[in-house]
């Protein structure tokens, strides 16, 4: 049971009566496993996700489930949200970055694989001893290839002509 697009305490978050299965048998200290699935080395974890996870875990998890239910199911990725994207990605010609941690356990660093598939052009970086949330578990390391990548994208905006012009952003908002 589950999928290999994402770890299987995700697909039991669609089901149906997750939420009220939750309302009667969770407990707080859920949130801080979830959160530590999130991440390869533990001790990383900052107080403040511990403290959010806290005050804001179990209280969520209705909004959060419904959410995931939104575009997956046990099995994985609903259909018609995964052919939307794929039919959407190619339209879509500006840079793009996926960066994955080689050990996340939420969504296997195996689904990058299929990246290129939507985006050609996007980068894909992998940060080696990191989970699910590369910016939180390994800083340094995220912002050495975000950083570069915006500089980049800054850079072949304004050579391209693509930027906005200041007309354009203030009828845009």
């Amino acid at each position: 049971m589950g999928s290999p697009e994402f770890a299987l305490s995700l697909g039991l978050c669609t089901l149906p009566f997750a939420s009220a299965v939750a309302r009667v048998f969770g407990r707080p200290a859920m949130a801080r496993d979830a959160l530590r699935s999130c991440f390869f080395d533990v001790r990383r974890i900052p107080d403040t996700l511990y403290t959010e996870a806290d005050r804001f875990g179990l209280s969520s998890f209705a909004e959060f489930a419904a959410a995931l239910r939104s575009g997956a199911t046990l099995r994985g990725v609903r259909r018609d949200v995964r052919e939307h994207w794929i039919t959407q990605g190619p339209r879509y010609r500006g840079p793009a970055l996926a960066v994955w941690g080689r050990q996340d356990r939420v969504i296997p660093v195996t689904q990058s694989e299929g990246v290129a598939s939507v985006l050609p052009q996007a980068e894909v970086r992998i940060i080696e001893s990191c989970g699910h949330l590369p910016m939180v578990e390994r800083t340094d390391e995220f912002l050495e290839i975000v950083l570069p990548f915006l500089d980049r994208s800054e850079r072949g905006a304004k050579i391209d002509g693509s930027e906005p012009s200041t007309m354009d952003m203030k009828a845009a908002g």
